[in-house]
This record gives structure tokens, C-alpha cells and sequence, in this order.
């Protein structure tokens, strides 16, 4: 199997993560590490030996890998997107694909004229129990989609600071919709398939007061069939991490893991083979825990697998390079979320 070279672009949380998976990953190998702040990974550069790191991006394109994975802040993920697709490297982008509609119109153009695989890390799709939601939808299991509602709650207080700053950045803080609400938005328009035809929202401060930008936001929106969408996002609540769904229908309802058909009867979406030790786990020590694994809240009611989930996206995104299949979440798709995204921002505003 051919490996597929690799340099990812920003060192911070998402920029480790991405190396990580990608390094334990057969048919894929991370060649180069850039970041501009490069004094102050520190040990983080110890870990990885076989690794260059770099904080001149010129070095990225020495003709060494074949694609790159972009994890730097959302404001600059367009201008080093349009580097690597001129210079014909697959591009993988973290969400936010780019924060205007500007630069959605002027990466397609330059699409169409460099041929490689362009795809948005919107890992939410590959959620296991979200799938399962989307699988019974496109089945009709629930009939008529009335109202779906996902969330991104998320304290980032103290997150913020874990690798870096720039989220706080007077100049460009990270906009918490394009940041965090993308998931939910991204998320709602996969399983119900429509495009969005009317949106208001919601906006406040009262979490996090010293944060340059807002830190709550609450969306509405109305499908093209008129099925109702409502996506929440903070970034100033206490507790673990919440992404939660809900979907109701004229046959049925799904609330993260558990689906009610017509009839009242209930079933699991997504049941994992847990070992006798996990079991364990589940059962004696996780209530004790102030901050359990991911896969394990609230199990067996949400099931949120999110590594799993990132690992399997990257996999398809390779798969594609190596076959020339189209990459499910590509340029079009990014770009719809991207537009939803700033559409919410600018009801806020204007409101």
C-alpha cells in the first residue's frame, strides 16, 4: 500500500490530534509539522523525532508530502488552503473551512483549476450514533421531520489558553458559531437534507464577560420543507462537553442514543461491544470521575465517540487521495456551513 505523505499546519490542540491519529494510521505518514511559534511547542517537538518541524512554511512545499492537514487558527485556514491546492497538495481543513463568503467563492475557482481531493474536518458525520439517526431518517423511520435540535456546549474558559491565545485575540477572536456552532449546524443540514431558507438568532455575553466576542448563541432555522431546526452553543458552561441531538417526526423521535418508534417502543441506535473491563468501568468507577472518556457520558442513553469518529474521517479523506473517489464532506458542502454560519452571525447583528 502506497503511503501518503502528510505535513499538518499548526501545532495546538487539533494540529496534535491530527499527527497523532494520522502516525498511528497504516498508509498515511506525517512527514512535516509547521507552526510559526515553533519556541513554544517545547517538548511537544521532543515527542515526535521522526517528524520535522518547521516554522518556515516554504518548507511545506518542498515536494516531500502529498497532502496537508490545516489546524491553525480559523482565520488564516483560507490563505494556507490556497497554498497547498496551488500547489497541488489534497487539503484537509479544520472546521471552520474559511470565515467568509469571499473566500468560499474564490477557493472554487481555484478548485477548478487544480484537481485534488478538498475536504472539511466535520467529524460530527461520523459520530456512530449520529449516523444511526441519519440512517433512520433517510428510511422514514420517523416520517415527517417536524423540529431537530443539536447542541455544542463546551467551557472553554480554560481551554483557550491550553496551547495558545489566539482565540482571544482583540483582532480576531474565533467566532463561536464558525468555531463551535458549525458542528450542530453542520450536523442538522446533513440529516435533514435541505437547504435552510429563513434564520434568526440569538446572541449574549454573560458567561464569559472578558471574551472580545460573544460566548452564547441559540439558532433557528426553517428548512426548504419546513421542517424547524434549532442549533445552541456556549462557551462559558460548567461541566463536561455536550453534543446532543434530538429529532422529531411524525413516527417517531430520537434524543441522542435512544429512538421511540410509532408504536412507543424503544430501542438503542448504538450498542459498542464493550469489554467485561469497560463494563466495569461504566458501572463502579465513572460516577466518580469529574471528567469521564467521551464514549462513556451518559452511556448507554449518548454515546459520543469522538476519536473513533475523527480516526474513521481521516481514513475516508486517505481513501479518497488513494482512489480518486470524491471525499463525502468536500468543498460544497464546507462551503454550504460556511454560508449557514454567517448567515446566523449576521441575524444576531442585525436583529
Amino acid at each position: 500500500m502506497e503511503t501518503t505523505k502528510f505535513a499538518v499546519l499548526g501545532f495546538g490542540g487539533a494540529g496534535r490530534a491530527h499527527a497523532q491519529r494520522l502516525q498511528a494510521m497504516k498508509g498515511a505518514e506525517v512527514k512535516v509539522i509547521y507552526d510559526p511559534k515553533m519556541p513554544a511547542l517545547g517538548q511537544a517537538i521532543r515527542n515526535y523525532p521522526d517528524i520535522h518541524f518547521t516554522d518556515k512554511l516554504d518548507n511545506v512545499f518542498l515536494g516531500e508530502v502529498d497532502a496537508v492537514s490545516i489546524c491553525t487558527p480559523d482565520h488564516t485556514h483560507f490563505e494556507y488552503a490556497k497554498l497547498a491546492v496551488q500547489n497541488k497538495l489534497h487539503t484537509l481543513v479544520e472546521k471552520p473551512m474559511f470565515v467568509t463568503q469571499k473566500q468560499c467563492v474564490e477557493m472554487e475557482k481555484i478548485l477548478e483549476d487544480n484537481k485534488v481531493v478538498f475536504g472539511v474536518h466535520h467529524q460530527m458525520r461520523y459520530i456512530p450514533t449520529f449516523r444511526g439517526a441519519y440512517e433512520l431518517v433517510r428510511k422514514g423511520m420517523l416520517g415527517e421531520i417536524l423540529t431537530i435540535e443539536a447542541d455544542y456546549i463546551h467551557d472553554m474558559r480554560h481551554r483557550s489558553f491550553a496551547f495558545d491565545d489566539w482565540r482571544i485575540d482583540r483582532e480576531n477572536p474565533q467566532n463561536i458559531v464558525l468555531g463551535g456552532l458549525s458542528h450542530a449546524i453542520d450536523l442538522m443540514r446533513w440529516i435533514v437534507g435541505e437547504d435552510v431558507e429563513e434564520t434568526f438568532s440569538f446572541a449574549g455575553q454573560k458567561g464569559w464577560r472578558e471574551y472580545p466576542d460573544i460566548d452564547t448563541v441559540i439558532a433557528l432555522m426553517r428548512f426548504k420543507s419546513g421542517t424547524l431546526g434549532k442549533g445552541t452553543m456556549t462557551i462559558s458552561s460548567a461541566g463536561p462537553q455536550r453534543n446532543t441531538l434530538a429529532i422529531y417526526g411524525t413516527h417517531g423521535q430520537i434524543h441522542n442514543n435512544i429512538f421511540r418508534d410509532a408504536d412507543g417502543a424503544i430501542s438503542f441506535i448504538r450498542k459498542p461491544d464493550l469489554s467485561f473491563k469497560q463494563n466495569i468501568f461504566i458501572k463502579f468507577i465513572t460516577p466518580f470521575l469529574k471528567q469521564s472518556p467521551s464514549i462513556l457520558r451518559d452511556y448507554p442513553f449518548s454515546i459520543y465517540e469522538h476519536d473513533s469518529a475523527c480516526q474513521e474521517l481521516l481514513l475516508d479523506f486517505v481513501s479518497a487521495i488513494r482512489t480518486g473517489d470524491q471525499f463525502p464532506i468536500g468543498f460544497d458542502e464546507g462551503s454550504k456551513t460556511v454560508q449557514l454560519c454567517l448567515r446566523v452571525i449576521e441575524a444576531y447583528k442585525n436583529h
